[in-house]
């Protein structure tokens, strides 16, 4: 009986410990809000494929160290994580953001990257792009071809 009694604790314990491990391993820091969007050519619609693997780059403007960023997908849309105290978050925290974009590499190491957008956006400073978070909808990222 007594046996049988130690097992019951030991499972008891056990479950109880990793219920604890499982409530300790969340996010641990400030509510983030789902973000996605789009990139879109200005003026006539382009051929999105030199786009796809580029990624979005949000800075906040109070905070440059919280980074969010997003791969663009095949038909423009991206999503967007975040980077803050080398923690790795769903979403985006609240807040003011500079934007940027990142090309994509090429698939050989010795070649520049493609770059179809303006050389503008590449730089948060230069871009001219801001995003609000939260953000009212699906963000549209307007560029300008090369």
């Amino acid at each position: 009986m007594c046996s049988h009694f130690g097992r019951t604790v030991a499972l008891v314990l056990a479950v109880a410990a990793l219920a604890l491990l499982a409530a300790g391993c969340g996010q641990g820091g400030p509510r983030t809000y789902p973000v996605a969007g789009k990139v879109v050519f200005k003026g006539k619609p382009g051929n999105m494929r030199h786009l796809i693997g580029a990624k979005v780059r949000l800075q906040s403007t109070s905070d440059p160290s919280i980074v969010a960023v997003g791969a663009i997908e095949d038909d423009g849309s991206f999503s967007l994580g975040t980077t803050m105290d080398k923690k790795s978050l769903s979403g985006v925290p609240a807040g003011a953001y500079k934007a940027r974009l990142e090309p994509r590499r090429s698939d050989d190491p010795d070649a520049p990257p493609v770059v179809p957008f303006a050389a503008k956006y590449l730089d948060y400073d230069k871009s001219g792009l801001t995003v609000t978070v939260p953000a009212d909808g699906e963000i549209v990222i307007e560029v300008e071809r090369r």
